[in-house]
């Protein structure tokens, strides 16, 4: 199957593009090939795709679904009971769902932290995208159910090599506010014996941070630096209520940040500190996270959020 894009804007300036199964074959300002579709893009521009760094796809199912809530109100009151009963075959259609959504944005990988592995695999499989796939990890502290998260993680760990190397797993405890220490260390442990990403919600309101005080006698971010994971692959998500020094700490260990103004902005959770991180010279991205505190995965409205919100507040 071969493709020829023709007069479309690279880089200011007209060019056409030739594809043939699916591989940038020649760019140049004139091409006169035979080709199977010719396409007049007259008037468009031509952009690299796009990396959604944090989602939750099969949120799709829950798009709208309890507006107007506090973070830790809309989890605990709404999401998780929610969630409850979901089966593999939900997240599946759910996963094939979002992943059609950002086919159609732009998006051809994204970062996702959800339940059911396979059933997200699998339509990632299906819909020919990149994903980093987290085996989501939530112990609310019972030594019980830690035991049994390490084992799943283990099983699917092996099990994930089943798929093509479009599927990359990685390590998903959810926050510091569900997860115990020992399984924060295990993850960590873990990741670092399989060269893997660890992938955590991390400082994303007032609560987390005042909760963690009293538990911890320290902020999130210092908390991960006792416990070891504060390192070049951790992916830490939203990352609002940190002071000038944790910021600094952040970007000295290059940590991921991941940046999703709108799901701060329907949670109220607080103000990403965007100006700091980047005169530290941190590493940041930017995403939709799921459906349910978004009501898109358009990373292009996103971007365009960012920017804007950054210049408003």
């Amino acid at each position: 199957m071969s493709l020829l894009i023709k007069g479309v804007e690279l880089n200011g300036e007209r060019s056409d593009i030739y594809i043939e199964d699916g591989i940038y074959k020649k760019i140049a300002a004139q091409i006169d090939l035979p080709c199977d579709e010719v396409i007049d893009a007259s008037g468009m521009a031509i952009l690299p795709s796009f990396n959604n760094a944090h989602t939750h796809a099969a949120m799709t199912l829950m798009r709208g679904y309890s507006d107007d809530q506090l973070l830790h109100d809309w989890l605990e009151k709404h999401i998780w009971p929610f969630e409850a009963n979901l089966t593999e075959e939900c997240v599946y259609h759910g996963t094939r769902l979002a992943c059609l959504e950002m086919i159609k944005s732009g998006t051809t990988f994204f970062n996702d932290m959800y339940w059911f592995f396979h059933g997200s695999a699998r339509a990632v499989e299906e819909m020919g995208l990149r994903a980093h796939l987290s085996a989501t990890m939530i112990d609310h502290f019972d030594t019980r159910t830690a035991q049994e998260h390490k084992e799943e993680k283990m099983r699917l760990f092996e099990e994930s090599r089943q798929y093509s190397d479009r599927i990359t797993f990685t390590m998903g405890p959810h926050a510091i506010y569900t997860v115990s220490e020992e399984s924060l260390r295990w993850c960590g442990e873990f990741a670092a014996e399989h060269g893997l990403l660890v992938h955590i919600h991390l400082a994303e309101t007032r609560k987390e941070v005042e909760d963690c005080i009293k538990a911890q006698g320290t902020t999130p971010v210092r908390y991960l630096e006792r416990i070891g994971l504060l390192k070049s692959n951790l992916v830490a998500v939203h990352v609002i209520w940190v002071d000038q020094e944790e910021r600094a700490l952040l970007a000295e260990r290059g940590v991921k940040i991941v940046h999703c103004p709108k799901s701060n902005m329907k949670l109220a959770s607080g103000k990403f500190p965007y100006s700091d991180f980047a005169r530290m010279k941190a590493q940041v991205a930017v995403a939709t996270d799921g459906c349910a505190s978004n009501n898109n995965l358009d990373l292009r409205e996103e971007l365009k959020f960012a920017t804007l919100y950054e210049k408003a507040i």
